[in-house]
């Protein structure tokens, strides 16, 4: 950092550290002060911390209106579920290249479409690829930017899938 960004970054947090207490409370949210309007908090607590903290972000970014970063959040935790399914039922390698690592996402939901133990629903087999691609959109595509339309068209079918594979994944009961 240099002595100008240094000056600057000083500036900033003394004059923070300036604002009366109850200015900065305000803007401090805990869980009960952000929705849960993707995924309801009651489907995720309690399961791994690393899918609480996924599952929260992908709410607090829709409740701030950062569309883009929910919609690859959301990508990122059908990701996560699928591995952990395949891992439950013993058939992670089949979603593996011959190193052992992972398959991309667009193959991992392939093999996920057509595995009879795995065994998806017909509606998680059909939600699946429209969440790769809204999160591969909001990744990748730099004319695209995610409106809150875009992920309330399918918040009730992605609670779905996301109550689904928890469960196959093991993680729900």
């Amino acid at each position: 950092m240099n002595d100008k960004t240094s000056n600057w970054h000083k500036r900033i947090s003394d004059y923070v550290a300036s604002l009366p207490e109850e200015l900065l409370a305000s803007y401090k949210f805990t869980q009960d002060e952000y929705s849960d309007g993707v995924i309801p908090f009651e489907i995720y607590k309690g399961t791994h911390g690393y899918i609480e903290r996924i599952a929260n972000q992908i709410n607090k970014a829709y409740h701030f209106g950062i569309y883009d970063g929910c919609l690859v959040l959301m990508r990122r935790l059908i990701e996560t579920l699928l591995i952990l399914a395949f891992r439950e039922l013993g058939i992670d390698s089949e979603i593996k290249d011959k190193d052992g690592a992972y398959l991309r996402l667009s193959k991992i939901i392939n093999k996920a479409e057509n595995n009879k133990t795995i065994a998806l629903t017909l509606n998680a087999r059909d939600g699946l690829k429209p969440f790769k691609v809204g999160g591969d959109l909001s990744a990748h595509n730099p004319y695209f930017c995610a409106r809150q339309k875009d992920i309330l068209n399918f918040r009730l079918q992605y609670r779905a899938l996301v109550e689904e594979l928890l469960n196959k994944a093991g993680i729900l009961k």
